[in-house]
């Protein structure tokens, strides 16, 4: 097995003569600068040394370090604060990573922030100060959905000082979370909610009641939620959603056509009830296909479908009198809890001719009641068997 050399439980220092540094004063500040960083007496942070720290009539003392890099500086017990003849100087030493791999950054802190304040690094948005750390917010998209980095706070930092934020590994000293439960930044600057907000920001998920596991990065996508088993082809959409990715609801790959007159479905698929929660989560399809060649009318339709609603996405006439090829796209985008808005474009044409489009737009105006479930329906019309046939297609949801 592999082992590692033992760090020094207890430090001592010496004085030129080679004496144990009685009653000497250990400074420590951030590396590279004068200001004062702080060590503590036990590994859990709770209690800081003075700094400087007195050393003991053995010249010891106990350093536990924030995961940063410092400066040291020991002085006589005599010396001023800051020192003045200091017996040495070392920049730039590093904490060893603890065996857990918490990653801790050191920042400014843009506010005053409590341990345990779930925070974001500011680009600038809102006025802030780019670069330093602020409460992340979801009342505003800067500090929660597109933050580029987010994090947790390890102890109490002032506006303008440096602040210890972990930004992987495990948050401790939390309350109330619910193990198991997948965590959010919330509408109460710098708090974390079980319950995802609209502007929704994955930071993590619970592993007990007070400890939360940090979720990695990923950008302004993320996953809320475990991945199912399998992501396929699917009849229908149910259970834990998706949140930042499509996700596929329905796939077609065999050859559909009419039957005589009248309108015929050649494609449906059914949306789970409350499955598009939030503004913004759409619902998209490819259809394609051929047509006949003969002189009956043949219109294409994509319907969106609940109880008595039935929204014509489009209604696209194909060139009759020729072997045609035809290929039709549709997005519906939920505005509120009972509108959409969408389009939807169809292009036909010959073997490698040339092609014609048709288009459509539905307004906000449009309704559907995305708490109940909702048909997507492929239809064709026409006159005699085969007019129109679909040879293939698929489905989309897209979740904020």
């Amino acid at each position: 097995m592999a082992l590692t050399v033992s760090p020094f439980p207890k430090h001592a220092f010496y004085d030129n003569n080679g004496n144990p540094a009685a009653s000497f004063q250990l400074f420590t500040y951030t590396a590279g600068t004068s200001t004062k960083f702080a060590t503590y007496s036990d590994s859990a942070g709770l209690s800081a040394n003075s700094n400087p720290i007195v050393l003991d009539s053995a010249g010891r003392c106990t350093l536990f370090l924030q995961a940063a890099s410092y400066k040291f500086v020991l002085a006589n017990a005599t010396d001023t604060d800051p020192p003045t003849s200091p017996i040495w100087t070392i920049d730039n030493v590093s904490a060893t990573p603890s065996f857990n791999v918490n990653v801790d950054l050191t920042g400014t802190a843009g506010e005053t922030l409590t341990a345990n304040n779930c925070v974001y690094i500011s680009a600038g948005s809102g006025g802030l100060t780019a670069g330093r750390w602020y409460r992340a917010d979801a009342d505003n998209t800067y500090s929660s959905t597109i933050a580029t980095q987010i994090g947790f706070v390890v102890a109490n930092a002032s506006s303008g000082a440096a602040v210890s934020v972990r930004v992987a590994g495990q948050v401790t000293g939390l309350a109330g979370l619910s193990a198991g439960s997948v965590y959010y930044v919330s509408a109460t600057a710098g708090d974390i909610t079980n319950s995802a907000p609209a502007n929704r920001r994955a930071v993590g998920t619970a592993d007990s009641t007070t400890t939360l596991v940090i979720a990695p990065v990923q950008g302004a996508n993320e996953i809320a939620g475990p991945l199912p088993a399998s992501i396929g082809a699917l009849p229908a959409v149910s259970g834990t959603a998706l949140t930042g990715i499509a996700k596929h609801l329905a796939a077609y790959s065999a050859t559909v056509g009419n039957v005589g007159a009248g309108e015929d479905i050649l494609a449906s698929s059914t949306i789970t009830a409350a499955t598009l929660t939030t503004t913004g989560d759409r619902v998209s399809g490819v259809y394609w296909g051929q047509s006949a060649n003969n002189a009956n009318v043949k219109t294409l339709r994509v319907r969106i479908i609940e109880g008595a609603n039935n929204t014509v996405m489009i209604a696209a006439t194909l060139t009759v009198s020729q072997t045609g090829h035809w290929l039709l796209g549709f997005a519906a985008i939920r505005t509120g809890a009972a509108t959409f808005r969408g389009s939807a474009q169809m292009i036909v044409g010959p073997t490698n001719g040339v092609v014609t489009k048709s288009s459509t737009n539905v307004t906000s105006s449009s309704t559907v009641t995305w708490a109940n479930a909702v048909e997507v329906r492929l239809s064709g019309e026409a006159t005699t068997d085969n007019d129109i046939t679909m040879e293939g297609g698929y489905l989309m949801l897209s979740l904020v």
